[in-house]
C-alpha cells in the first residue's frame, strides 16, 4: 500500500496547476484560497482514483470537470 500512497502523492503534485487555474477564475481571500485549494486537491484525488484512460478523454479534461 506504501506505493500506492506513494503514486497518489505523485500525481497529486503532478496535476495540482489544474486546481490553481480553476482558481484564478475566482476572486477569493487568501484563507478562503487555501481551504478551496484542499477542496481541489480531494477532487482530483477521486479524479486519479477513477480515470479509465480507454475512454477517450484526456485526464486533465476529466480532472477539470
Amino acid at each position: 500500500m506504501g506505493n500506492d500512497s506513494n503514486y497518489l502523492n505523485q500525481q497529486i503534485k503532478k496535476y495540482e496547476y489544474i486546481i490553481r487555474i480553476i482558481l484564478t477564475k475566482y476572486n477569493i481571500n487568501l484563507n478562503d484560497y487555501n481551504d478551496a485549494f484542499q477542496e481541489g486537491r480531494i477532487g482530483l484525488l477521486k479524479a486519479i482514483k477513477s480515470y479509465k484512460n480507454d475512454k477517450g478523454v484526456t485526464f486533465t479534461s476529466f480532472a477539470s470537470i
